[in-house]
This record gives C-alpha cells, structure tokens and sequence, in this order.
C-alpha cells in the first residue's frame, strides 16, 4: 500500500513538472517576441521618418499599439524595470489545482488507513498526517476547519507564497487542497529518505526491525555459528593480524621491485 501511495504521489509531481517546464518554455518564448515588438516601438522615438518631431503623444501610442497591444507592452515594461524571473514553481501549482479531485480519490483512501512512525524530526509532519485522518475517517474535508485547528507547521517557509492567496476580502487564505497534497508530498520525501517508516512494511520499515533484539544478541556465538560463513568464524584479532601480515609482504615485495 505504500509503494502504491509513493507512485501515486510521484506521478501526480511528474505531471505538475512537466506542465510547469512546458508553461515556462511558453512564457520565455511569449517574452522574447513581445521584447522584440517592444523594441520597434522604441525604435519610433528615434526614427524621425516614421513619427517626425511635431508627432503628437497620442500618434506616438496609437503607432507603438499597432505594432504590440498595451496589455502586452505593460507586462514587457515591467520586466524591463524588474529582474527578469520565470516561476517555475508558480506554475507547478496552478497545474496541480487541476488535479485536485483525482489526488484526492486515489490518494485519501490510502492514508486513512497507512500507519506511519517517524523520528523525532519528522513530529510536525506525523501530527498532519493524523489529523488527515482523523477528519477523512469522519469523511470531512480541511475546509471545515479554521487555519488555526490545521497543523500549518510543516509548511516549508519558501512554499507559503504558493499555499495562499486571497478571498473575496482580499484576506489572505490558506489554499486547503495545496495545502493537503503538499503533506502527501513531505510523507512521500520522508520516507524515501527513511525518517518516515511503517513497522507493516517489508520495504519501508526502520531499520531497527531488521537487527536482531538485544535479548537475541545475547546468543550471538551460537548466532554466528548457524551462519556457516568462514569469515565470522574467525576470531577478529587473528583476521587483523593476518591482514596486516599480508599488507606488510605486498609492501615488502613492492619495494623489493622498485630495488631492482
């Protein structure tokens, strides 16, 4: 259940990415005939042929119109006066707004049933993850809830531009479905990175389930013995010792060549 939970999240970012490289392939390509426009504009307040002196403003604007829409001639304007920026992650967003229904078919039913533990760094994504499902077993959705009652801490602060925008008062607003796939997002970066686990998993489980328990240990000789590996049957002084007899001859030998 959780490698299926990984791909999904996967695919749904795979999707976001490749829309978002495709929308700022657009938007560069948008640019750079609207700068070439925006250059015959400024070409007419050097050509006296085409606008003499006596030309008034307005003629100046009617002629740059028809080369390049003001709507247009503004945007380019203004990235002329700014530091010229395509946000990649802006548009990975708004794609994933599109897809907000079907993450949420394939991926609500999953982890309201998944139990996950985690090390002490990932508390604040553990305490999300419960609250998800506690308000998808009452089959409640974010929205019912104030931001206040939501766990807003696992927000990463250089994702909070994109997890709110405005409502009809202009008042800031938490973004809920942005805002729910981002801890699908964080529960999938975890547990590749193994601070998430699940003790059910035979892949994604922590690695103290594969060690042998202290009370197990303490039969280790009879342990290493039903190995039948010849190497562990060896006392670890006596295999050091010989490998620093063998280290010892190659560089003898080596320096036995080099005399000759």
């Amino acid at each position: 259940m959780i490698i299926t939970f990984l791909h999904h999240v996967q695919s749904y970012q795979t999707k976001c990415l490749l829309i978002a490289q495709q929308m700022v392939y657009e938007e560069t390509i948008t640019y750079t005939k609207n700068l070439k426009k925006a250059g015959q504009v400024l070409y007419l307040l050097l050509n006296t042929d085409e606008m003499p002196d006596e030309s008034t403003l307005a003629q100046l604007r009617k002629k740059a119109y028809q080369i390049i829409n003001r709507t247009e001639l503004d945007a380019v304007a203004h990235q002329l006066t700014q530091q010229p920026t395509v946000d990649e992650t802006r548009f990975w967003w708004q794609h994933l707004d599109t897809l907000e229904r079907s993450f949420k078919l394939s991926l609500r039913p999953i982890i309201r049933v998944i139990t996950l533990e985690g090390t002490p760094s990932v508390s604040p994504l553990l305490t999300a993850i419960q609250f998800l499902q506690r308000i998808f077993i009452k089959k409640q959705s974010l929205t019912q809830y104030d931001e206040g009652e939501l766990p807003l801490d696992v927000i990463p602060t250089h994702l909070k531009r994109y997890l709110y925008g405005r409502d009809e008062q202009n008042k800031k607003k938490l973004l809920a479905d942005r805002f729910e796939f981002l801890i699908y997002r964080l529960i999938r970066d975890e547990i590749e990175a193994g601070t998430l686990f699940s003790r059910h998993s035979v892949t994604y489980r922590r690695l103290e389930e594969e060690l042998l328990s202290d009370q197990q240990w303490k039969n280790k000789t009879v342990l290493i013995k039903q190995t039948a590996l010849p190497l562990l049957q060896v006392d670890i002084e006596d295999h050091v010792k010989d490998l620093q007899t063998q280290i010892s001859r190659q560089l003898e030998d080596k320096e036995q060549n080099r005399g000759d």
